[in-house]
C-alpha cells in the first residue's frame, strides 16, 4: 500500500508464529519489561527467518508437495 493511499495492491506476507509468550508474571508495573520481551522476540524471529540455515524457522510454501 503506497504511503499516503488507500489503494491496496496484491502481494505476499510471510507469517512467523514464534513460541507462546507467557504474561502472567508481568504486571502493570512491569509493561515495559513486557513490550521489550515481545519486541525481542520479534526482531529474533525476523533474523532467524533471513537465516537460510536455520531450521527451526519452517518455510511452509517451501515444504508443501
Amino acid at each position: 500500500m503506497p504511503k499516503g493511499s488507500l489503494k491496496i495492491k496484491p502481494g505476499q506476507v510471510k507469517l512467523v508464529i514464534g513460541e507462546p509468550i507467557q504474561v502472567n508474571t508481568f504486571d502493570i508495573e512491569k509493561r515495559y519489561d513486557l513490550i521489550e520481551k515481545v519486541r525481542n522476540t520479534i526482531i529474533k524471529n525476523y533474523y532467524d527467518w533471513q537465516d537460510p540455515d536455520n531450521l527451526s524457522i519452517k518455510d511452509m510454501k517451501r515444504d508443501a508437495i
